[in-house]
């Protein structure tokens, strides 16, 4: 009876820590000066195609383009407070099955890691962000269905 207690307790142990682990590169964050130009060159010249494009806060624009099942996020406007940071790429992104499970697993792994708190954009989607290791910024990103 133990070995079998044991089996389904290691099932439900490698099933949560599926769920904590990404499984799925997302997409990278760009910021972009003027949201138009860079739509038509990547859509143009790369030929990716605009999957989505949303106004979010404080005059900011979301602009997902796609190819190949892989995307780019252009972030254009907004206050440049809001997306801290020198470089012009924003972030890396990282779906994640449970956005809460997701970050106990990062802090027991890396105990100095510090999150945002919870974004939840639009219905179905919320993020959090995480510096690594030399500063890059890291998403993680749950997309509920």
């Amino acid at each position: 009876m133990d070995h079998i207690l044991g089996m389904f307790s290691q099932i439900g142990y490698e099933t949560t820590r599926a769920k904590m682990k990404p499984h799925k590169f997302e997409h990278i964050g760009l910021r972009v000066k003027d949201a138009e130009r860079s739509i038509k060159f990547y859509s143009e010249v790369i030929g990716m195609e605009v999957r989505e494009r949303q106004l979010f806060f404080r005059g900011a624009q979301l602009i997902f383009l796609t190819l190949g099942g892989q995307e780019i996020e252009l972030i254009a406007g907004g206050n440049n407070n809001d997306f801290p940071g020198r470089s012009p790429i924003d972030h890396y992104a990282f779906t994640v099955r449970d956005l809460d499970a997701a970050k106990v697993r990062v802090k027991e792994l890396w105990p100095e890691a510090e999150f945002t708190e919870d974004l939840q954009l639009w219905d179905s989607m919320r993020c959090s962000f995480v510096n690594g290791p030399d500063g890059e910024k890291l998403e993680f990103f749950e997309r509920r269905e």
